[in-house]
């Protein structure tokens, strides 16, 4: 390791167990290695994505689901529900000026014929936070693929009357139903608070948040970019990544 990349480590990240702690412009971002967890991250000390105690009991933060989103991969693939890449272990991968990177190996298993190199970037600009994730088929065989972000996004005055592209979406959000999303689009928050939120690799956005006995969570709202949102498209032959080709997808916040 040379002395300036070794600076740079030590000016703006730390390493603690499992816990990666990045600052730059104005970011912080903490990331949990076990799971590839995004802990928390914050602009300017106002939280953007967080860390919660779910009403049903659960902990949730915001975490990638691959190889497949739900649980549509479960019974015919043997794939855990929301996928592998939550509960690997990552690896620290790389640094930049104003990123850093992780990666994780998902094992084939008996009825999932291929292993898959999965890379996140995660880049802190000035005026935007960005997700890179790209998934590698390393194996022999093609394979279904789906890929969500399992985003919790920080909602400290509640989440009635959030609207995305114009559209209020509160019904949704406690049906947990999805809607159309595009390359570029609009988030806004009680009290108007606005987020340009970009993505690549996406059609859809799964609304939710933890319920219990008609009651919710009130301090976040899950939006998932998810590439597709269907029983129907996971092992159809458009889901198939083939050997040795690779998956780009994004998120990008603008605030």
């Amino acid at each position: 390791m040379g002395s300036a990349r070794f600076f740079v480590i030590i000016k703006n990240m730390n390493n603690f167990n499992n816990y990666l702690t990045f600052k730059k412009n104005n970011w912080e971002l903490v990331v949990n290695l076990q799971g590839g967890r995004i802990v928390y991250l914050n602009y300017y000390n106002t939280n953007i994505l967080g860390s919660f105690s779910r009403i049903d009991g659960k902990e949730g933060n915001t975490h990638l689901c691959l190889p497949n989103f739900a649980g549509e991969g479960e019974a015919k693939y043997s794939l855990p529900f929301h996928g592998f890449a939550r509960l690997n272990h990552w690896q620290f991968a790389q640094e930049r000026a104003s990123s850093i990177g992780i990666s994780t190996l998902i094992k084939a298993t008996i009825k999932y014929a291929s292993d898959l190199l999965v890379s996140q970037k995660f880049i802190l600009e000035k005026k935007y936070f960005q997700q890179e994730i790209k998934v590698t088929n390393i194996g022999v065989k093609k394979v279904p693929l789906n890929i969500g972000i399992h985003n919790y996004w920080s909602t400290t005055h509640g989440w009635e009357g959030l609207a995305i592209n114009g559209y209020k979406v509160v019904d949704l959000i406690k049906e947990n139903k999805a809607i159309n999303i595009g390359p570029k689009n609009e988030i806004v928050f009680p009290i108007g608070r606005r987020v340009e939120w970009e993505t690549q690799g996406f059609a859809k956005a799964v609304l939710w948040s933890a319920s219990k006995n008609g009651h919710y969570n009130s301090d976040f709202v899950c939006i998932e970019p998810v590439k597709e949102y269907s029983e129907a498209y996971f092992g159809s032959e458009e889901s198939m990544l083939l050997a040795n080709k690779s998956l780009i997808c994004s998120q990008r916040i603008k605030l």
